[in-house]
This record gives structure tokens, sequence and C-alpha cells, in this order.
């Protein structure tokens, strides 16, 4: 039995038993994944913070609710940060204002912490801008708010904003219709979770007190809380509707806005918003405030060993790109290693820059056809769903990748026509330039007219878009261009190993802000000096994760066992791809592949690397890429 300290805190609120509440529970990266849910479920806050590592200018931590993991929270923010401020864990600069990075499993976000007059602590966490739906059909929702149509403002429109949270925001006419409300829960529950809606935001411009700009009352059945006292990434997406209304003061390079919550529930609130405007939208959103009354506790769980094998057969193993050479009389039996080291997933390539396009279709015809005809043993699969059910029945999952543009032949159509064939995942140029982009080992030409379509075509038809093996000034015009996630599929920190092949500190960054993923490679000459040790491997993982935080980590091994065709020929052909002093004249170049996943995540467990974490690496961070990024039309 273990004991943990933990303390209960109210956010938001300078008096007690006002504002939204939270826990936060320290020295928690041994409490297992289910035990911090039954834990939170047990302390029934609307949140429970979870620190499992602190570092000089970071934190890493998990938001649980009594039913679910939050992926971001603003009040457990405040509290979270608080706590370790109080308890000397963390340090204020001596200027009296600090930052630091939230590390959390589904995204990272800045903390700015202010010591106030009254020596307590100030919190503004920056919010990821949403983007803005319209609404679902509202008839069935105002009957389970006690509302007439009448009751909404007839000037603004109801919206959805899409963030950490996917937020409902229903304005209404006035107070009197917000305190006209009676809310039927369980039907609330059933609408959200019928619209795929997390929070009904209702708010009003009618305030009670002068100060402030906005009235707002956050419903949240779906995520285990009946109404909100205080939320910060509710009022972060209603300052963001605000201003794309015009109903925020123009002119201002920075706009602060408060906003009151938590008056009907007798938790009165107040939650501060700071917006900096930009020609083109939101450049910076926070949200903020303090916390007040705190009480502190100790509970005592049974500590459960690690079960790192279990995991490992537990988990969605996702290698997103396999290196076997495309070429349509190799012999694709060669799959089946994956699917002896308990692979869920694996992106299998069909083509690079140095063939023709019509090389590529035939490889992928080739490839389409075999793996069809063993619906026994593997899977052609196009969204995350069919994964798991190939998982489930002992069948290996895949889909197509293609290594530069060459294989569009400067035709923008083509584009949908691999998404149909099953391709899922392209690459925009194999070492040297071509007519969509600059390569790693060329001039680094940026996108190009068309390379800049070729994104916007990708994302319309729901195909992963990959920045590896490009130039440094070309991926970071392409993860600009994009609207969904982007990824490295194959790529190491060239930090670690400085190799043309690999990425700086700047791409990861970039990557990691579109909500993307570095998929470490495993080829010898990428990790080391031709080193493929554990070790090594583990190295590469933990400064990706010092960097950018873990839910940015992924395995794309770039592995190929031995195939019995003789790939010299097309190489020979074109050895300015693999320039000279890149190591490519290694003898024996080694390679790392899912076979030394079991090794690996041991080394990553000793240091300190929760389940939750590990589960990421091995597959749920590209998996969430997956589900963003091939939801397109297909077309």
């Amino acid at each position: 039995m273990k004991a943990f300290p933990f303390a209960l805190y109210d956010a938001f609120s300078a008096c007690a038993f006002g504002g939204s509440q939270a826990a936060v529970v320290t020295d928690a990266d041994s409490i297992e994944h289910k035990q911090r849910q039954d834990i939170a479920r047990e302390i029934g806050m609307p949140a429970t913070a979870f620190v499992e590592a602190i570092g000089a200018d970071w934190i890493r931590a998990q938001f649980m609710s009594s039913v679910m993991e939050l992926p971001m929270c603003g009040h457990g923010t405040i509290c979270l940060c608080s706590r370790l401020l109080e308890s000397g864990l963390l340090k204020i600069d001596d200027g009296g204002t600090s930052r630091l990075q939230l590390r959390l499993p589904k995204t990272t976000a800045t903390v700015e912490l202010k010591r106030r007059d009254d020596d307590r602590f100030q919190v503004m966490l920056d919010i990821r801008p949403p983007q803005f739906d319209p609404p679902p059909h509202l008839g069935a929702l105002l009957p389970l708010l006690g509302l007439q149509a009448a009751a909404l403002d007839p000037e603004l429109p109801p919206e959805t904003a899409r963030g950490d949270f996917v937020h409902l925001l229903l304005p209404l006419a006035g107070l009197a219709a917000m305190r006209a409300i009676k809310p039927d829960f369980t039907g609330m529950l059933e609408f959200c979770r019928a619209k795929g809606i997390e929070t009904i935001a209702v708010f009003c411009r009618e305030v009670e007190h002068p100060d402030n700009s906005v009235h707002l009352r956050d419903f949240c059945p779906a995520v285990g809380v009946s109404e909100s006292a205080a939320a910060g990434t509710t009022n972060a997406a209603l300052t963001s509707y605000l201003l794309r209304h015009g109903l925020l003061p123009a002119g201002e390079d920075i706009i602060r806005i408060n906003a009151e919550q938590g008056l009907e529930l007798g938790r009165p609130s107040s939650i501060q918003s700071i917006v900096t405007p930009g020609a083109n939208g939101i450049v910076r959103l926070q949200v903020g405030g303090g916390e007040g009354f705190r009480r502190p506790g100790i509970f005592e769980v049974n500590k459960v060993a690690r079960d790192l094998e279990q995991l490992y057969r537990d988990a969605l193993v996702w290698d997103a790109h396999a290196g076997v050479f495309p070429h349509p009389e190799v012999d694709l039996n060669l799959l089946d290693e994956w699917r002896q080291q308990r692979a869920s997933y694996v992106s299998v390539n069909v083509g690079f820059d140095v063939m023709d396009w019509q090389e590529t279709l035939a490889t992928l015809a080739a490839y389409r056809r075999w793996v069809l005809a063993r619906a026994e043993r593997f899977v052609l699969v196009d969204d995350t769903g069919a994964i798991e059910r190939a998982a489930a029945a002992g069948k290996l999952a895949l889909s197509f990748d293609i290594e530069g543009m060459n294989a569009l032949n400067n035709d923008l159509n083509m584009v949908s026509l691999y998404h149909r064939l099953g391709v899922r995942q392209m690459l925009f140029a194999y070492n040297l330039n071509n007519a969509a982009a600059g390569g790693c080992h060329d001039a680094d030409t940026g996108l190009t007219d068309f390379g800049a379509r070729v994104v916007q075509e990708m994302n319309r038809v729901g195909m992963i878009v990959d920045c590896s093996h490009a130039a440094y000034t070309t991926t970071l015009e392409i993860m600009q261009a994009s609207h969904k996630p982007v990824v490295f599929s194959h790529s190491n920190p060239r930090a670690v190993w400085d190799h043309q092949r690999n990425i700086t500190d700047e791409q990861i960054r970039a990557c990691a802000a579109t909500g993307g993923v570095v998929g470490l490679n495993g080829m010898g000459i990428f990790l080391g000096e031709n080193d493929i040790g554990i070790e090594t491997m583990a190295r590469h993982v933990i400064y990706v994760s010092d960097l950018v935080g873990t839910q940015h980590i992924g395995f794309g091994f770039d592995y190929s066992p031995d195939i019995d065709i003789d790939v010299g020929v097309i190489l020979r052909s074109r050895p300015d791809y693999w320039p000279a002093g890149q190591q490519y004249d290694t003898r024996h170049i080694k390679h790392a592949g899912p076979a030394q996943l079991p090794a690996l995540i041991e080394r990553l467990a000793d240091s300190g690397f929760s389940d939750g974490d590990i589960r990421g690496f091995l597959g749920a961070n590209f998996k969430r890429v997956a589900e963003q990024c091939w939801n397109g039309n297909g077309g």
C-alpha cells in the first residue's frame, strides 16, 4: 500500500467554495491508467490532475474527470500549478513571472505563472483557437433546456467550436432566458452523444456584474460534469466566437475580457481571457485566473507491478512506414514478420521518386491484388475502426504510402485515384527536388504552387501529409499549408544524430503544433554510427519527448525483411538520390524493426514513461492523426 498526498482547489474564484473544483495528485507516475480513473471517480471532482514528472520549465501530467480522460483542462491547470508552487516543486522567477510547458498525453500548451499582490498565484493557459462549424439541428435540444425558440439571441447564430473539446455555443437573448433554464441532464447526455458534442455552452451578453462581458452556463454531462461552475477551455472557445462576430473591441493589440459563470450554482466565478488578434485570425489565445480555498488530504492505493508484456499484447502497434522495396515481384509473405511481432498496422511503400509513375501504379496494382487474395491474414483498411477489428481477428491491417510526388505525373487528379486504390499517406519528395517540393539532399527550393495544391487535395480526400525526406523550408511550408495534422512518418531528431535525412528542432516543434507525430526511424545510419542499440533508440525518443511531449512520438521503422529480387540495378542507376558523405556507403547497414519494440518499451518504462505514454508511442498517437486525416470525402 502506498500513500499519495492530494489537495482540492477552487479555481477561478477568490472566495471559499466558489469557482470550479479540481483535485491534484502529485508523484502519480506509478499509478496505472485504470487506477487513475478509479481515483478520479472516487474523489468525484470535475477534474483530477495527476502529476507524472516535473522539469525546470515543464510539467508532464494527465487530467481525468469521473468518467474519462480530459485532453485539456483550464481549471485543472490552475489548480495543478498552484499546488506545485505552494509545495515548492515549481518556482517563479525573481521578476514574478514564469513560463512553462504543460505536457499532456494528447497535447502541449504554454502556461504563464505570476505572483499576485496578495501572494497567491495567477495562472494563464495558452489554448488552441477552435474551428467553427454550423451547429446540429437544435429542435431536440431546446426542450431539454426548458426553453422556447424565442429565448435565443436573434442577432447571433449558434455554432459548434472544435478545439480540445467540441463545444456547442448557444446565445440567449438575456438573463431572463438564462434564469428560465430547467436542464434535463439525461436528455442532454443523449443529445451530446448523438451529435458528437462534449459541452453545451449557453451564454448571453447581459451580465450581473458590470466588470464582466458575458454570462455563461456550461453543461457537460458527456464528460461527467452536469454543469461546470467555471470552464477555461469553454471560455476560450466563447472568446474566439465573440471576436469572430465583432463583439470585442476593435483596433486593440491585446483584448482582455472577463466572463461570469457559476452564479446559478452558488459558486461564483470570474474567468479572464486574453486575445492577441492578427490579420488572419487569432495569434494567441489565453485563459486563466486564480485559485481560492484549498483542502489537503491523503489516500492509499495498492501499487500494481507493471506488466509490460501484457501492455504490448493489448496495445495498438502502428508502424507508419515499412521500407519494403516497391516492386511487383516482391513476395509480400514477408509481411508475416509484422504479424509475428504482434503489429496491428503497417503502411507499405508502393513507390518512390526514383521510379516513374507507371512503375508505381504497377506495384500498387500487384500489392492490392496480393493482399485482397489473402483475407485470412491481411486486411486493407481505410479507417481506424477496421484496424481494431483486424487486430481482434489476429490479422495485420495495412494501407499503402508513396515516397514523393513523381508518382503524380504533374496531375492533381492522381491524388484521389491513389486514395481510391488504398494509398493513405504520401511524401512530397524523396531526397531530391521534384515538381512539388524540395528534397533533403538537394537545394531547398520550398513548396511549389503545384505542391501547395497537392497539400489541399490530400486534406480533402483524406490522406496523411508526410514530410519525411523533404527539405527544411519545404516541410515548414507544407505544415503551414495543411489544415490537418502533418507527420514525419520515419525521421529522427538531427540534434541527436546529425544527418541530412534527420530533422531539426524547429521542424519537430512545427509538426507538433499541427497535432502531428514524428515516427522514429530504425535505420542505423539515421540513429547513429550504424547503431540500432536500445539505448540509442531510447535517446531519440527521450529527446523528442523533452522537446514537444510524448503525444507527438511514434514509430516508422522503415524496415524491410530480406527480399529475393536484385534491387541494385535501379539503385545504381540514380546514385544522386543517396549522395556521398551521408553514410549510405556503410557496409551492412543495420536496421531496427518491430522485433525491438518489447525491449525498447521496457527501457522507456525504466526512464519514467507511463503506460499511457508507451501506448501512445506504440500506436495511439498515429491512430489519433489518422482519425483526423482519413475522414476526407475520398473523391
